[in-house]
């Protein structure tokens, strides 16, 4: 057993599972013996675990299952006049609460992207001042981190250089900045507890060019946007 191997089946161990229930135990037998590879299964599960908090199943609005029941009455009446056979209304039926299901789910699954700098530059302050300082690591996890990071994200997580102008890593936690999944970052400049964002560039609804850079005030706070890296950084100090 190598840890590289390891590493391979964090990524996609529920696959391994379901092929194989005798490689969980594997390679939980290798966490016994290295420390390296069990620190990174710590901050693993300890990802998914704030994904699964922040990240629930959305509730239907009040009344659309209402709705969705007398659309399919009024559809079945429309086209079964007189006294249709019972089991063509139920085919009926269950061919519209399909039809309602995936339309619902499509509708509740569509990614979440913002439209404009200005709506990005108020989430992200909003997140700050909510004030959670929660961390799922620390700044000595990051390496393990950013690899977990990047496979609960589904894109490549690369940390900025921030160090130079004086921040200092604390932590962070994978969360969600209203409806997007992003990587959430704490660092300290001086006596102040700054806020790092971290975003895809497919959850930007506008164009930024590579390089590109916008400051901002907002609510008594400095804000900070860029791209590079493929990747959107949103600063808040």
């Amino acid at each position: 057993m190598i840890c590289k191997d390891f590493e391979n089946w964090v990524r996609s161990r529920n696959i391994f599972e379901q092929e194989d229930g005798s490689a969980g135990k594997r390679f939980n037998t290798h966490l016994d013996t290295c420390p390296a590879c069990s620190g990174i299964y710590t901050v693993d599960q300890a990802l998914e675990n704030r994904i699964k908090a922040v990240l629930g199943p959305e509730k239907l609005p009040d009344g659309l299952v209402d709705q969705v029941n007398i659309s399919i009455d009024h559809a079945i009446e429309a086209l079964t006049p007189g006294a249709s056979s019972p089991y063509k209304k139920i085919g009926l039926a269950a061919g519209f609460l399909l039809i309602a299901a995936i339309a619902a789910l499509f509708f509740f699954n569509q990614p979440v992207r913002y439209d404009t700098l200005h709506q990005l530059g108020e989430s992200i302050v909003a997140g700050h001042l909510e004030g959670d300082t929660a961390m799922s690591f620390t700044a000595d996890q990051i390496d393990q981190a950013r690899i977990m990071m990047s496979r609960e994200l589904q894109f490549n997580v690369v940390l900025p250089n921030l160090k130079d102008q004086g921040y200092t890593l604390l932590g962070g936690r994978v969360c969600a900045l209203g409806k997007c999944k992003i990587a959430y970052l704490f660092y300290r400049k001086l006596d102040k507890i700054c806020s790092l964002f971290i975003l895809d560039y497919d959850q930007l609804n506008f164009k930024m060019a590579d390089g590109s850079q916008f400051t901002n005030s907002m609510k008594g706070l400095n804000t900070r946007i860029w791209k590079k890296n493929g990747q959107v950084y949103a600063l808040v100090f």
